[in-house]
Protein backbone atom coordinates (compact mmCIF):
# COMPACT_ATOMS: atom_id res chain seq x y z
CA UNK A 1 0.00 0.00 0.00
CA UNK A 2 0.64 3.82 -0.34
CA UNK A 3 2.41 5.53 2.50
CA UNK A 4 0.34 8.26 4.00
CA UNK A 5 0.70 11.75 2.55
CA UNK A 6 2.39 14.48 4.69
CA UNK A 7 -1.34 15.99 4.99
CA UNK A 8 -2.24 15.96 8.57
CA UNK A 9 -6.10 14.35 8.53
CA UNK A 10 -4.72 11.64 6.47
CA UNK A 11 -1.60 11.05 8.44
CA UNK A 12 -4.03 11.36 11.46
CA UNK A 13 -6.79 8.98 10.26
CA UNK A 14 -4.27 6.40 9.90
CA UNK A 15 -2.87 7.14 13.48
CA UNK A 16 -6.16 6.48 14.40
CA UNK A 17 -6.85 3.04 13.11
CA UNK A 18 -3.64 2.16 14.11
CA UNK A 19 -4.12 3.25 17.75
CA UNK A 20 -7.61 1.50 17.70
CA UNK A 21 -6.33 -1.69 16.43
CA UNK A 22 -2.72 -1.70 16.62
CA UNK A 23 -0.07 -4.85 14.82
CA UNK A 24 0.61 -7.63 16.43
CA UNK A 25 3.07 -8.12 19.40
CA UNK A 26 5.61 -9.57 16.54
CA UNK A 27 5.75 -6.55 14.57
CA UNK A 28 6.81 -4.52 17.84
CA UNK A 29 10.18 -3.10 18.55
CA UNK A 30 11.68 -0.56 20.87
CA UNK A 31 13.58 2.17 19.16
CA UNK A 32 15.52 5.57 19.35
CA UNK A 33 16.78 6.17 22.95
CA UNK A 34 16.14 2.46 23.66
CA UNK A 35 18.37 0.98 21.02
CA UNK A 36 21.23 3.60 22.34
CA UNK A 37 20.87 2.23 26.17
CA UNK A 38 20.60 -1.67 24.81
CA UNK A 39 23.65 -0.97 22.96
CA UNK A 40 25.58 0.44 25.67
CA UNK A 41 24.31 -2.30 28.26
CA UNK A 42 25.92 -5.08 25.64
CA UNK A 43 29.14 -3.14 25.57
CA UNK A 44 28.82 -3.97 29.22
CA UNK A 45 28.07 0.10 30.28
CA UNK A 46 25.44 0.29 34.00
CA UNK A 47 22.48 2.11 32.13
CA UNK A 48 19.66 3.23 33.42
CA UNK A 49 16.92 5.32 31.69
CA UNK A 50 14.69 8.46 32.90
CA UNK A 51 11.55 8.60 30.74
CA UNK A 52 8.12 8.05 30.64
CA UNK A 53 6.42 4.52 30.20
CA UNK A 54 2.89 4.55 31.21
CA UNK A 55 0.98 1.38 32.82
CA UNK A 56 -0.08 0.02 29.33
CA UNK A 57 0.64 -2.71 27.11
CA UNK A 58 3.48 -0.72 25.51
CA UNK A 59 5.18 0.22 28.66
CA UNK A 60 5.17 -3.84 29.99
CA UNK A 61 6.46 -4.29 26.98
CA UNK A 62 9.35 -1.29 26.64
CA UNK A 63 10.13 -2.56 30.46
CA UNK A 64 10.20 -6.11 29.66
CA UNK A 65 12.74 -5.25 26.45
CA UNK A 66 15.37 -3.60 28.93
CA UNK A 67 15.18 -5.56 31.61
CA UNK A 68 15.96 -8.51 29.43
CA UNK A 69 18.69 -6.31 28.20
CA UNK A 70 20.54 -5.54 31.60
CA UNK A 71 19.03 -1.66 31.75
CA UNK A 72 18.22 -0.20 34.88
CA UNK A 73 14.38 -0.06 35.70
CA UNK A 74 13.34 3.84 34.45
CA UNK A 75 13.19 6.80 36.76
CA UNK A 76 9.52 7.82 35.37
CA UNK A 77 9.32 11.90 35.10
CA UNK A 78 5.52 11.79 35.15
CA UNK A 79 3.31 10.28 37.81
CA UNK A 80 0.66 7.63 36.75
CA UNK A 81 -2.50 8.98 37.10
CA UNK A 82 -4.52 5.79 35.66
CA UNK A 83 -6.94 7.25 32.83
CA UNK A 84 -5.18 10.23 31.94
CA UNK A 85 -2.81 10.91 29.01
CA UNK A 86 0.21 10.14 31.51
CA UNK A 87 -0.90 6.37 31.81
CA UNK A 88 -0.07 6.05 28.13
CA UNK A 89 3.32 5.12 26.08
CA UNK A 90 4.20 7.46 23.81
CA UNK A 91 4.02 5.30 20.69
CA UNK A 92 5.41 5.58 17.31
CA UNK A 93 4.48 3.74 14.16
CA UNK A 94 6.44 2.90 11.68
CA UNK A 95 5.51 1.98 8.11
CA UNK A 96 6.94 0.56 5.37
CA UNK A 97 5.53 0.25 1.61
CA UNK A 98 6.51 -2.79 -1.04
CA UNK A 99 9.86 -0.43 -2.12
CA UNK A 100 10.94 -0.14 1.53
CA UNK A 101 9.99 3.18 2.14
CA UNK A 102 9.44 4.36 5.38
CA UNK A 103 7.08 7.26 6.75
CA UNK A 104 6.16 7.43 10.73
CA UNK A 105 3.12 8.64 12.32
CA UNK A 106 2.52 9.57 16.30
CA UNK A 107 1.03 11.29 18.52
CA UNK A 108 4.28 13.59 18.03
CA UNK A 109 3.17 15.23 14.71
CA UNK A 110 -0.03 16.60 16.29
CA UNK A 111 0.05 17.56 19.70
CA UNK A 112 -0.60 19.54 21.90
CA UNK A 113 2.99 20.15 23.10
CA UNK A 114 4.39 19.16 25.24
CA UNK A 115 2.48 15.38 25.01
CA UNK A 116 3.82 14.76 28.79
CA UNK A 117 0.95 17.77 30.05
CA UNK A 118 1.34 19.12 33.69
CA UNK A 119 5.05 17.84 34.91
CA UNK A 120 6.39 21.48 36.46
CA UNK A 121 9.63 19.44 37.74
CA UNK A 122 11.87 16.25 37.88
CA UNK A 123 10.74 13.81 40.29
CA UNK A 124 14.22 13.41 43.15
CA UNK A 125 14.66 10.07 41.97
CA UNK A 126 15.15 11.42 38.14
CA UNK A 127 16.98 14.13 39.28
CA UNK A 128 19.72 11.72 41.31
CA UNK A 129 20.13 9.70 38.32
CA UNK A 130 20.96 12.19 36.28
CA UNK A 131 23.11 13.73 38.93
CA UNK A 132 25.31 10.43 39.14
CA UNK A 133 26.15 9.54 35.74
CA UNK A 134 28.82 9.35 33.42
CA UNK A 135 27.01 10.22 29.97
CA UNK A 136 23.62 11.22 28.88
CA UNK A 137 21.99 10.03 25.68
CA UNK A 138 19.10 12.56 24.42
CA UNK A 139 17.26 13.00 21.59
CA UNK A 140 15.35 16.12 20.13
CA UNK A 141 11.41 13.99 20.86
CA UNK A 142 11.99 15.14 24.20
CA UNK A 143 11.35 18.77 23.09
CA UNK A 144 7.87 17.89 22.33
CA UNK A 145 7.02 15.70 25.35
CA UNK A 146 8.45 17.48 28.46
CA UNK A 147 8.17 21.80 28.59
CA UNK A 148 11.68 23.07 27.59
CA UNK A 149 13.07 24.24 30.71
CA UNK A 150 12.91 20.69 32.60
CA UNK A 151 14.65 19.78 29.67
CA UNK A 152 17.23 22.03 29.99
CA UNK A 153 17.38 21.72 33.51
CA UNK A 154 17.99 18.18 33.31
CA UNK A 155 20.45 18.49 30.93
CA UNK A 156 22.48 20.89 33.24
CA UNK A 157 22.61 18.94 35.70
CA UNK A 158 24.24 16.43 34.00
CA UNK A 159 26.76 19.30 32.66
CA UNK A 160 27.51 20.76 35.86
CA UNK A 161 28.50 16.36 37.21
CA UNK A 162 30.99 16.54 34.71
CA UNK A 163 28.88 13.92 32.37
CA UNK A 164 29.29 13.79 29.06
CA UNK A 165 26.45 14.55 26.86
CA UNK A 166 25.43 12.90 23.59
CA UNK A 167 22.44 14.40 21.47
CA UNK A 168 20.50 13.39 18.60
CA UNK A 169 18.43 16.19 17.33
CA UNK A 170 16.06 13.92 15.47
CA UNK A 171 13.85 14.16 12.21
CA UNK A 172 11.68 16.98 14.22
CA UNK A 173 14.01 19.18 14.48
CA UNK A 174 12.51 21.13 11.60
CA UNK A 175 10.27 22.71 14.52
CA UNK A 176 13.52 23.51 16.18
CA UNK A 177 14.41 26.61 14.05
CA UNK A 178 12.68 29.72 15.74
CA UNK A 179 11.73 30.79 19.37
CA UNK A 180 12.18 29.06 22.78
CA UNK A 181 12.70 25.76 20.94
CA UNK A 182 15.62 27.33 19.09
CA UNK A 183 17.06 28.76 22.09
CA UNK A 184 16.96 25.29 23.83
CA UNK A 185 18.43 23.67 20.89
CA UNK A 186 21.17 26.01 20.84
CA UNK A 187 22.15 25.13 24.78
CA UNK A 188 22.08 21.52 24.19
CA UNK A 189 24.60 21.87 20.95
CA UNK A 190 26.70 23.84 23.52
CA UNK A 191 26.52 21.40 26.28
CA UNK A 192 27.13 18.47 23.90
CA UNK A 193 30.22 16.51 23.94
CA UNK A 194 28.67 13.83 21.06
CA UNK A 195 25.70 15.34 18.11
CA UNK A 196 24.89 12.51 15.79
CA UNK A 197 22.56 13.75 13.07
CA UNK A 198 21.76 13.15 9.43
CA UNK A 199 22.45 14.64 6.29
CA UNK A 200 19.22 16.45 5.75
CA UNK A 201 19.38 16.85 9.45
Amino acid sequence: ENLPSSEGDERQRVLDALTAAPPSQEAWEVGGNCNFMIAAARLGLVVGSVGHIGNDVYGQYVDGVLQTESVMSAEHVAPSVLGSELDKTLVCFVLVDNAQNHAFVSSYDFGPWPLLQGITSLPPGSGQRLSNTNAMWTNGFVFDELPLDIVVSACQQTVTSGAAVFFDPGPRCFTMLSGERRAALDTLLDWSDVVLMTEEE
